[in-house]
């Protein structure tokens, strides 16, 4: 599953590496099965659509267009194993893009869906590397389609996966990030002038004598 807007500026999000990888999958794994879901409208998807056909993944390949509500949104995660946005990160059209943050990813991991992305950019900073996601090299196609074969192939790895995943997704709550900046406002009081010490703030000055 692939969750974004499909602009035609907006190119990086990767949903073609990830088209990519399913086709070279087919020569290299015949004996595994995959669904891919496409969320999402915009002017790039006339693109995707005729990559899909030309690869020859039009029949494994669904695009649903612009979720209506939140119920058709957790219908989707519900159906899915793994969430797949390999978001690159660089100039296009000579703006830096690439995911900021991504929270995109942290919307699968509350679902309990794992998510395999591209090593770059503020997916980072959401999971770790096969600990409750999974990180291929940026731009390395082979390594996305290694990694999605590795995956498909240890359900009980992907399952655990998610499970992680969304025990991780406690660290963005409100309740914990307003614990974190409760702590960093105590860090900052015990910070301020008026707390050093008296033995160095009182410390007389002494006026450094001419050489002779």
């Amino acid at each position: 599953l692939s969750v974004s807007r499909l602009d035609a500026t907006e190119q990086y999000k990767g949903q073609d590496h990830v088209l990519e990888a399913l086709a070279q999958l087919r020569q290299t794994h015949p004996q595994l099965e995959f669904r891919y879901t496409i969320q999402g409208d915009g002017s790039d998807r006339p693109r995707l659509e005729a990559l899909a056909r030309e690869l020859g993944l039009g029949e494994i390949t669904r695009f649903t267009g612009s979720v209506k509500d939140r119920t058709e949104l957790e219908n989707l995660y519900a159906q899915s194993d793994l969430f797949v946005l390999p978001s690159r990160y660089g100039r296009w059209q000579r703006k830096w893009r690439g995911e900021g943050f991504g929270i995109v990813y942290l919307e699968a991991a509350a679902f309990g869906v794992p998510s395999l992305a591209y090593d770059c950019g503020g997916v980072k900073d959401i999971f770790t590397s096969e600990k409750d996601g999974w990180l291929a090299a940026p731009d390395d196609i082979p390594a996305l389609a290694q990694a999605l074969a590795t995956l498909a192939q240890d359900r009980t790895r992907l399952a655990a996966l998610g499970r992680a995943a969304k025990a991780r997704t406690e660290v963005f709550t409100k309740r914990s990030v307003a614990r974190e900046w409760a702590a960093a406002a105590t860090q900052l009081k015990a910070l301020r002038p008026g707390k050093v010490k008296a033995s160095q703030s009182q410390r007389p000055f002494v006026q450094p004598q001419p050489a002779p």
